[in-house]
């Protein structure tokens, strides 16, 4: 496959947002391919699950994998998870990316909230992602 060459406009930095389970993982990968073949130039960066770490910290596609505590999180946040999270997100909003991609559909209206919250919280310039039935209408 031949890739192309960046050319001005294209994304230099990019998140994938993938924080789901193992299988869901795996089944991103074509995408990270094609991302990869697209933009070869441009730094890409993966948020995950911590289950999903290992997976693909060699990855040729990835350049970097975060990880997100998710776990626990359905209820509510515990105050010793704060510090990490607050971490991350400090993390992930400094390295100012252009484009962030949500491969995981929003299950609920709280997720959504919530993965609103984070696409605030890491200021890429555009992000896009699935609209689970109507719960990503700020993509």
């Amino acid at each position: 496959m031949m890739s192309k060459k960046w050319k001005k406009g294209d994304p230099e930095k990019i998140l994938v947002v993938k924080a789901a389970g193992i299988g869901d993982l795996l089944l991103a990968v074509p995408a990270l391919r094609a991302l990869r073949a697209r933009f070869p130039e441009a730094t890409i960066d993966l948020l995950v699950t911590p289950k999903c770490e290992s997976l693909l910290q060699n990855c040729p596609y990835v350049d970097h994998v975060f990880v997100i505590q998710t776990e626990g999180m359905q209820n509510r946040i515990m105050i010793s998870e704060i510090k990490p999270l607050l971490q991350l997100l400090g993390q992930l909003s400094s390295r100012q990316y252009d484009l962030l991609i949500n491969l995981y559909h929003l299950f609920s209206n709280r997720g959504a909230f919530r993965f609103r919250l984070l696409l605030q919280a890491v200021g890429a310039k555009i992000s896009i992602g699935r609209n689970t039935d109507g719960r990503g209408t700020f993509y």
